[in-house]
């Protein structure tokens, strides 16, 4: 009986590291999963923002938005749906938030009535870079947006957003 708690003592903690570890990538990997998929106009060729060597649409770009597709699906939507679903089935069950791992933690300062504002938080991460990179190809290519004004906007709505929820817990 001791070796199977043991075990799953070990599997708790192996599935908290992975998580922490995606936490703490989630933004890394978000910048450079869109930065793959946008492309640029360069004469009679689209090249590859990031890497003007890099011919839009062959078989290596290919399998690159694909694999870029599928860390932005698992990852960046994925990430914040799961630590709001766990957060929900804990506070569902009465348990305790200290057997979740740090981030997850942070949903405690959240009201019951929004639960899910950690994961529009760690979205609005993404978006933001998303507007970012989208701003600056713009800028780039046409000069007709000013890129800072997209990631400044993102912010606007949120914190309209945050005004109108008042999704934290007042002391």
């Amino acid at each position: 009986m001791k070796k199977r708690t043991a075990k799953r003592i070990v599997k708790k903690r192996h599935h908290r590291a992975v998580l922490e570890i995606a936490m703490f990538s989630y933004m890394g990997i978000t910048k450079k999963s869109l930065s793959v998929l946008l492309c640029r106009h360069v004469g009679e060729k689209k090249l590859l923002y990031i890497d003007l060597s890099q011919t839009c649409y062959d078989s290596q770009h290919t399998l690159a938005v694909g694999l870029a597709a599928l860390a932005l699906v698992g990852l960046t939507l994925g990430l914040p749906a799961s630590i709001v679903l766990k957060a929900h089935r804990i506070t569902k069950a009465g348990q305790k938030h200290e057997e979740l791992t740090t981030i997850s933690r942070v949903t405690t300062l959240f009201n019951a009535d929004c639960p899910w504002w950690m994961a529009w938080l760690m979205f609005r991460r993404a978006v933001i870079v998303a507007a970012f990179l989208y701003g600056k190809i713009a800028d780039i290519e046409d000069h007709s947006v000013d890129w800072r004004a997209l990631p400044f906007l993102v912010l606007v709505v949120s914190g309209l957003l945050q005004v109108w929820y008042m999704p934290f817990k007042l002391p």
